[in-house]
């Protein structure tokens, strides 16, 4: 009976217990009114979720950098996977005269993408000291749009690849950037969880939510003018990013950045 369970009917609901479990986490990480009408967060934050705390930071204490930081990483990296993961690799492979051509390109691609990548990680932090931490995010959120953007212009198999591998400057320079951004502008005891729920919340949102919606609008008007609308939700959350993310000078409640451009002045003037 054990052995039924586990090698045949456990198999067989795993695509049911894979999304139950994925939308129960979800729910339990967007929950707002009990914790606003009960707990408040506590006792000593074990109740804190990431909606609760954008609404305390931006509302409450009225630190609308921080706010703008959680609801930009949500935002941004949704639309991120969306694109990613469900519609390039389609689109990609259809430009091809054989689908199993553009999958074999696409995995020569993806091969020397990880290594640009692993070299892009190694370079991203000497950026980011010489231009600062926000500067390197929005550096980031600008290649994401306009790699989506070239993908909703371009239809040649050729530039459409070039076009992917801006993927390999755009990760390091995202992911690096909002995880020094937390750590300098967040309590340490906060930097590590909302780095995870951030991306991790984002990327099921992206995969469970909006899929549906997306995938109709797809059908509706075809992959690049779907791109496109990626492109400018991404551009419009660079925008509000730009007029709402901190510089790196201001509210330090982790580890400062050394030498950060933005922290000149302020060391100067102590």
């Amino acid at each position: 009976a054990w052995q039924r369970f586990w090698f045949v009917t456990l198999p067989m609901l795993r695509p049911t217990v894979f999304t139950v479990l994925t939308l129960g986490t979800i729910g339990t990480w967007q929950v707002f009114d009990q914790i606003y009408t009960g707990t408040r967060g506590g006792p000593a934050k074990t109740t804190l979720t990431p909606a609760y705390l954008s609404y305390d930071a931006a509302f409450i204490s009225q630190d609308w950098g921080r706010g703008a930081a959680i609801a930009f990483v949500l935002f941004s990296w949704t639309f991120y996977n969306l694109y990613d993961q469900q519609m390039f690799p389609d689109f990609y492979t259809s430009l091809f005269e054989s689908k199993e051509r553009g999958e074999q390109v696409y995995g020569v691609l993806n091969s020397v993408q990880v290594f640009i990548e692993a070299a892009m990680m190694m370079v991203v932090p000497i950026v980011m000291r010489k231009v600062g931490v926000r500067t390197t995010l929005l550096l980031g959120v600008s290649v994401m749009c306009l790699r989506i953007l070239g993908s909703a212009v371009f239809d040649d198999v050729l530039l459409v690849s070039i076009v992917k591998m801006f993927h390999a400057i755009e990760v390091p320079l995202f992911i690096l950037g909002i995880f020094r951004y937390i750590t300098l502008h967040f309590p340490a005891n906060l930097s590590a969880t909302l780095y995870l729920v951030g991306f991790e919340v984002a990327a099921q949102v992206g995969n469970v939510i909006l899929s549906r919606p997306f995938g109709s609008l797809r059908d509706a008007i075809g992959y690049q003018r779907t791109f496109s609308v990626i492109s400018a939700a991404v551009f419009l959350a660079g925008v509000w990013a730009f007029f709402a993310l901190k510089r790196d000078d201001q509210d330090i409640e982790g580890d400062p950045l050394a030498d950060a451009p933005d922290q000149l002045p302020a060391q100067a003037g102590t």
